[in-house]
């Protein structure tokens, strides 16, 4: 049981799930500084490294998060906030960095039109 819960609620976890070279996939968990402080919903956004721009993601309810159209062998940084049963918005993630997979050496792509 918590006796003391801090005010705002705390930063969630993120857990590499998988790379390719054209996405990227992450698992989400609420913050532990508190038993009862359940995520309702978390609002994830990327960039490539180095931009000072970010692409934020749709709120969503699901604990996983699938980033796609990513360029190959590139870095990126995620980051998620979570609002908790509370309604509060908590501070963002800290920062998880990735390297996409890089394409394969004489590698081609059909394009179907």
């Amino acid at each position: 049981m918590c006796i003391v819960c801090a005010a705002i609620p705390g930063k969630p976890i993120q857990t590499l799930i998988l790379v390719t070279t054209s996405s990227v996939e992450i698992s989400y968990e609420p913050s532990d500084d508190c038993d009862d402080s359940r995520a309702m919903k978390y609002r994830p956004k990327y960039r490539e490294f180095g931009q000072t721009k970010w692409t934020s993601m749709p709120e969503t309810s699901n604990s996983t998060q699938t980033f796609s159209g990513l360029a190959a062998d590139s870095v990126y940084e995620f980051t998620a906030s979570a609002k908790y049963q509370g309604g509060q918005w908590g501070p963002p993630s800290e920062l998880l960095h990735v390297k996409t997979k890089r394409t394969a050496p004489g590698t081609t792509y059909s394009v179907l039109l």
